[in-house]
């Protein structure tokens, strides 16, 4: 309490968590030498055990000579605070994992996206003079191009679907998987 702590300093001392000491040490010692004014967070353990954490703002009280006589300050409770610091890092943490792992799976789809795309020499040996744009508008996209011999000539379907990213990827290989499975039907 504040009046325990008028009676005896070394009640704010004994209350200091053990990992936060040394540091609330020093910052006293720097009041002391400076006159203060800075704002410290630390934690304290209550009576009972509890752990709560304190930001306070300490001033050097000087005597007439010019001398430190104490230290007075403000204190306010912020566990609060500290408690929604952790949850947010936490959150943070978690989002940064999930992008992560979300975007290696993305790359790893576009892989297999470009796989499914046609070789490049098959429209060599048709064509004479050809080229092939293909830029997906994300790392993976709806567009497609596809192409197969068929019977004396070359099949070739471009194809838009609907959506782009992700979306778009997902109907490009629906699309490549009901035309290839047209195509071994038709065969037969």
């Amino acid at each position: 309490s504040r009046e325990a702590l008028y009676q005896r300093y070394e009640e704010w001392s004994e209350s200091i968590h053990p990992e936060d000491l040394q540091s609330a040490g020093e910052s006293f010692a720097e009041i002391a030498e400076n006159g203060g004014g800075e704002y410290r967070e630390y934690r304290i353990v209550r009576p009972g055990g509890e752990i709560r954490w304190v930001s306070d703002k300490g001033f050097a009280i000087y005597d007439e000579d010019g001398n430190v006589s104490r230290i007075a300050g403000v204190a306010e409770d912020i566990t609060e605070r500290k408690q929604m610091e952790v949850e947010l890092l936490n959150a943070k943490e978690a989002a940064e994992e999930a992008l992560e792992i979300i975007s290696s799976s993305i790359s790893y789809a576009s892989h297999i996206q470009q796989a499914i795309l046609p070789d490049n020499n098959l429209f060599t040996s048709w064509f004479s003079d050809h080229f092939i744009v293909w830029e997906p508008r994300d790392v993976v996209g709806g567009d497609i191009y596809w192409s197969v011999p068929w019977n004396d000539g070359l099949l070739l379907a471009l194809g838009d679907c609907t959506g782009h990213g992700v979306p778009g990827a997902c109907m490009t290989l629906i699309t490549t998987a009901d035309r290839t499975s047209t195509r071994l039907t038709s065969s037969h």
